[in-house]
């Protein structure tokens, strides 16, 4: 069995939806960058202080839900088929 830690979702929903807390505990364990915090989660933290500048992130998370879009659930990609893969039986 193998089985995946992640931080976050794991590419489940929206990670704009995570809450803001969440991303900035992923920061202080070090599981999520200051960076990918913002570009990702569009969370904004003091990267001295690691606290949340709320103004910002929620300017910063209405600006990316407009210019992203809708986000699909979760996928794997193609259908083997549809890439021309032989299922094996």
């Amino acid at each position: 069995m193998l089985i995946y830690d992640t931080a976050g979702g794991g590419g489940w929903k929206n990670p704009l939806d995570r809450p803001v807390e969440s991303v900035q505990a992923d920061v202080r364990r070090k599981l999520v960058s200051v960076e990918k915090a913002r570009s990702d989660y569009g969370v904004v933290l003091s990267p001295e202080t690691l606290e949340v500048d709320t103004a910002a992130t929620n300017q910063l998370r209405k600006r990316i839900r407009q210019d992203r879009g809708e986000i699909g659930k979760f996928t794997f990609g193609p259908i083997p088929q549809a890439i021309g893969v032989q299922r094996r039986d």
